[in-house]
């Protein structure tokens, strides 16, 4: 509700009487009135559109005491006498047909000075007009004892649902380019220099340029695992493919295009726009780094190279910035991008154990590497994806294991499957990002495997290939904020392991 000033005096001498007869009228008022005592006693009547008529009933309350009627009066008692000064708040509703009903809350100083509590009175009151579409257009305060209204004294009333040019002036100066879209339907316009505002009569007419008509296309809201590379039993082969899913909708992957390099095990990292695969192994360690624009199928372009070859990483990122952490042979190095700006990864920091095969969560702020081969294989690390400098402990999964997935929304990721060194894993744990602590159980995959790639969307993770013993293209899904089993999703174009997802 928006309130404007609908009317307001202020006396010049002192006297009986502060009348505001040109009120603005409105179904809603909001009254303010500052009384102040010129030599005496004050006490406050109120009368609505001049009527003094039977036309008032009120119930009061004083310092909380016992409530004191009045009915068929000829004006409202707000208080029962007050000492100096008085602040005085009402609210009136006056909808045609109806009786206008108010509420009175005032606060009255009484003797000067800290020393001295001031008194309250809560009134509540109707008006009953002969005829009841009366609006309202006047209210005046009379005082009834000894003393006088002080010069200052003032009401002023505010009002909603009031006449534009009269109350509320409509804002006429648009800036240019600003832009509406009408809701039903999804019609754009922008203001520029050929539009106009003009009036007719109580209206302000503002003239925008129409943009079109917003339709999603098939790419819009479209999430990709973008499944890039893989290679065979040990995540190892020089693989250049890349699939995509749309990830709320069950079925097959379809084929998005071809990396710069034919490799397994890239690290993935994306914003809303941009998916970049990082390292690999091809015919040795890579630090290539290649991207994708997420919403168009295609080949991959050259990024940049990262600061040191290698294969297995894992991938954290806020919407702008991507950090690359470990790798073969078990290093403890991270290095960050910029996702929008092509060019070579600068160092980071150092994780607290350096290993291959993590999963990497993040939220916006924070990202978690999960698991791996090193010194200890249930290791979770956290950083701050802003700043730079080294990892710090968050806590540890519920089983060692490596060459894991992971899959987050904003608040909480999960981690999938991996190899602990003997056997293939299909447990998935999830944390809470924002919060250190060790993984709890989520639930379990479809088939127990390792080397996988993992995507999701705010609601949904996808997780797809990787090797059980063999390659494998099945893809399985959970819904990241409940916990449970994961469930079939449908089919990669190409069994393959040693793949990463990326999503936008």
């Amino acid at each position: 509700m928006a309130w404007g000033k609908a009317g307001s005096t202020t006396l010049g001498s002192a006297g009986d009487d502060i009348d505001i007869t040109d009120l603005t009228t409105n179904k809603f008022n909001q009254v303010l009135i500052h009384g102040l005592e010129d030599s005496a006693n004050i006490t406050y009547k109120q009368t609505i559109n001049n009527d003094g008529g039977s036309l008032y009933a009120f119930r009061r309350s004083g310092n909380g005491g016992a409530d004191g009627t009045g009915t068929s009066e000829a004006s409202v008692g707000i208080n029962a006498s007050a000492f100096g000064e008085a602040f005085i708040v009402e609210y009136i509703i006056a909808i045609s047909g109806e009786e206008k009903l108010g509420i009175a809350f005032d606060c009255i100083r009484t003797t000067a000075g800290a020393g001295s509590a001031p008194n309250r009175d809560e009134t509540v009151f109707k008006y009953v007009p002969a005829t009841l579409t009366d609006t309202i257009d006047r209210i005046d305060i009379n005082n009834s004892s000894t003393g006088n209204f002080a010069t200052s004294s003032n009401i002023t009333v505010l009002g909603s649902d009031i006449t534009p040019a009269a109350a509320i002036p409509f804002p006429t100066n648009v800036q240019t380019g600003s832009r509406a879209e009408i809701t039903d339907t999804r019609k754009m316009y922008h203001y520029n220099s050929t539009g106009s505002v003009t009036t007719s009569g109580s209206d302000t007419i503002i003239t925008f340029t129409e943009d079109g008509t917003f339709t999603p296309t098939s790419a819009f809201n479209v999430e990709y695992l973008v499944v890039a590379g893989g290679g065979g039993a040990g995540g190892n082969g020089s693989s250049t493919i890349m699939d995509y899913i749309t990830i709320d909708t069950l079925g097959n992957a379809t084929d998005f295009g071809d990396l710069t390099v034919g490799r397994s095990a890239p690290a993935g990292v994306s914003s809303s726009t941009r998916g970049v695969f990082c390292g690999g192994h091809g015919g040795g360690y890579k630090n290539t780094c290649d991207y994708v624009t997420i919403a168009s199928a295609g080949n991959a372009t050259d990024f940049g190279d990262l600061t040191s070859a290698r294969q297995i990483a894992a991938g954290v990122e806020s919407d702008t910035r991507g950090v690359i952490a470990g790798g073969d042979l078990s290093t403890n190095i991270m290095d960050y991008i910029t996702i929008a700006t092509t060019g070579n990864a600068i160092d980071f920091g150092d994780l607290t154990l350096a290993r291959y095969g993590a999963a990497g969560v993040s939220s916006t702020t924070r990202g978690v590497f999960c698991g791996g081969d090193g010194t200890s294989d249930n290791v979770m690390d956290y950083i701050t994806i802003a700043s730079t400098g080294n990892a710090t402990d968050f806590g540890d999964l519920s089983v060692s294991r490596f060459t894991v997935a992971g899959v987050e929304n904003d608040t909480r990721g999960c981690i999938s499957s991996g190899y602990d060194g003997s056997t293939m894993q299909n447990v998935v744990d999830y944390i809470t990002i924002s919060t250190l602590g060790n993984a709890t159980d989520f639930g379990d995959m479809t088939v127990a495997r390792q080397y996988l790639g993992g995507l999701n969307s705010a609601t949904r993770g996808v997780f797809g290939g990787g090797t059980t013993g063999s390659v494998t293209n099945v893809m399985d899904y959970i819904t990241i904020a409940s916990t449970g089993n994961a469930t079939d999703f449908a089919d990669l174009t190409v069994a393959r392991s040693g793949v990463t997802g990326v999503q936008g």
